[in-house]
């Protein structure tokens, strides 16, 4: 067999056990002894990503935060309650014409939610007091500082499903993989990665910022290849104390160069919204820039095999049609 063949089979090998979607985002929410900490890796191939200060707009709403793109990908509120998503494919939803339809969508009930929720349940009356639309093709993840989380999901009946971590100590977590689906969780190497290091040290009764920055490193994705010029990459991470409401932020999988924000000083501030690579040290964003630049030019290096561009077209057809045998099940 030639070095060719045999690397095409080994790549398509690997894709068919995997399973899995490429872009992706893992999520995880743990508590120990009364503390509880969130974080999440956000996995794209859309390098521009923004932090959004949003103060209180009264005495009876809560000011926040967030992490994200143009929309929100995640955030906290000043009462210690988190949230951040996955993206786990288009699944329909029955239709509720009972309920109203916010008119952000669901990214207007999250920022509803992070406004006026102060707890998992609080969050959940809201959630389901909407329409969250025809489908939803994300998995929405909240957590507050009791050590409650959930995950919102569309069931196989066409219903939220909410997939609640059990009480007292322990966690809960997704990637990619819809938690009220069909397909098995453990097809995602990121899940398995976090599940056994999360259920190793949560049993041990040990949790605390430098383990979850440990997890975030053994699940961040680096130059995985999309389409034609895009990588995607964890382009930053977060660790939310829900209690403290300290956020521990990193950019582009640096988790040596970490950049620590206060809630409440940064509610102070006012309404702004930045760059994320605006609030790091030009050295950390410089860093990441020649990451990626080297990346690139090691795709431009594999334009000269075409052989390797068929492969990866092959291999994406076939791992998609695994996962949609998969669902079908």
């Amino acid at each position: 067999m030639s070095r060719v063949m045999g690397s095409t089979l080994l790549l398509l090998a690997v894709l068919i056990n995997v399973g899995v979607p490429i872009a992706a985002c893992s999520i995880f929410a743990a508590s120990v002894d009364g503390r509880s900490l969130f974080g999440s890796n956000v996995d794209d191939g859309n390098p521009h990503t923004y932090y959004e200060i949003v103060p209180a707009a009264d005495d009876s709403t809560f000011g926040y935060i967030t992490f994200g793109f143009n929309d929100p990908q995640g955030g906290l509120n000043e009462a210690g309650l988190a949230f951040d998503t996955n993206a786990v494919g288009e699944a329909s939803l029955a239709p509720h014409s009972e309920l109203p339809r916010h008119p952000g969508g669901p990214i207007g009930i999250v920022r509803k939610i992070l406004q006026t929720a102060d707890t998992v349940d609080r969050a959940l009356e809201i959630a389901e007091a909407y329409s969250w639309g025809d489908s939803l093709r994300n998995q929405w993840f909240f957590a507050d500082s009791s050590g409650d989380a959930v995950v919102i999901s569309a069931g196989s009946d066409g219903q939220l499903e909410f997939t609640r971590k059990p009480p007292g100590d322990g966690y809960l977590l997704s990637t990619n993989i819809n938690r009220a689906g069909p397909v098995p969780v453990g097809f995602c190497w990121r899940y398995r990665t976090i599940d056994r290091m999360l259920h190793e040290h949560i049993g041990r009764g040990e949790i605390s910022v430098a383990l979850f920055t440990e997890i975030l490193d053994a699940a961040h994705q680096e130059a995985v290849f999309l389409r034609d010029g895009v990588l995607l990459n964890t382009v930053y991470s977060n660790i939310f104390d829900l209690e403290s409401q300290e956020i521990t932020l990193y950019y582009w999988f640096q988790f040596d160069s970490p950049l620590t924000l206060r809630l409440q000083e940064e509610l102070a501030k006012g309404a702004q919204r930045v760059r994320i690579r605006d609030l790091f040290p030009a050295t950390v964003v410089q860093e990441a820039a020649a990451i990626q630049a080297a990346h690139l030019e090691r795709v431009e290096q594999l334009r000269v095999y075409p052989w390797l561009q068929t492969t990866l077209a092959l291999c994406a057809i076939v791992s998609t049609a695994v996962l949609a045998l998969l669902r079908s099940r």
